[in-house]
């Protein structure tokens, strides 16, 4: 997080109401075929009035200030008009806040956008984030059962940071597990993380789970992922996020 990006519960409500908030959207590459499977779905703060604000703090304060649902569905359903452009992705992954979960007949509302786009269901993943604890309830519940009901694909975000954990992956029906840019970035040198990852990946194969790997940033990183395992993986060494009209054109 930037001291320096004092966002205000304010501000974030009116920047979404003049749309400066924008999707950008980071390729997702099928490590086996090497070819881009999908994209992750980042929002971002393009305000030309302000300097850059870095995502983790509007997203800390959307958290904060119980705002987090209204960025959600603005990216949610943003993302879905975008990609029913290119009906070649096989993937478009959304973050979702554990608060998120929590909004009753989340589910439906989905379903419905799946629908109003003509998106298939089973090719839209909800990243669980982990920046704030899962709280379960009827609701959560309620969701979480019918979302997968309908094909909607689970992932389990940073998975080994933040809260989540082992209880978290036997709680919730997930289809699959990210490994955080963490145990990532100094895979070359640390064989603990390279261990690390081995592990995960074995735990994910055991459970039925496809594994993403993000922050691949060269050559050499991405070959140890793809002989560890890895069934998908982005990076800025294959693309940074990007504007939904750079995506097309790929």
């Amino acid at each position: 997080m930037c001291d320096q990006c004092l966002i205000t519960k304010e501000m974030i409500i009116d920047n979404l109401q003049k749309n400066y908030f924008v999707n950008y959207y980071q390729p997702i590459v099928n490590v086996k075929e090497n070819i881009i499977n999908g994209v992750e779905v980042l929002l971002r703060l393009k305000n030309p009035l302000l300097d850059n604000v870095c995502p983790e703090c509007f997203i800390a304060c959307a958290e904060n200030e119980n705002v987090i649902n209204d960025l959600f569905f603005f990216s949610a359903e943003q993302a879905i008009k975008d990609i029913s452009n290119n009906k070649s992705f096989n993937k478009l992954s959304i973050n979702l806040s554990p608060k998120t979960l929590n909004v009753p007949n989340l589910y439906s509302w989905l379903k419905d956008k799946c629908n109003k786009y003509d998106i298939k269901k089973e090719s839209v993943t909800l990243e669980i984030t982990e920046n704030v604890e899962y709280v379960e309830t009827d609701i959560s519940l309620e969701n979480i059962e019918n979302l997968r009901m309908l094909g909607f694909g689970l992932s389990i975000d940073d998975f080994g940071t933040g809260y989540s954990s082992y209880s978290r992956l036997k709680s919730m029906p997930f289809t699959e597990l990210k490994i955080d840019k963490m145990f990532i970035k100094h895979i070359k040198t640390n064989n603990s993380d390279k261990k690390i990852i081995e592990h995960l990946v074995n735990l994910a194969q055991i459970l039925g789970l496809q594994t993403v790997a993000e922050g691949i940033e060269d050559l050499e990183t991405y070959h140890i992922i793809k002989n560890l395992g890895v069934n998908l993986c982005q990076g800025y060494f294959f693309h940074k996020p990007m504007a939904i009209n750079d995506v097309l054109a790929l």
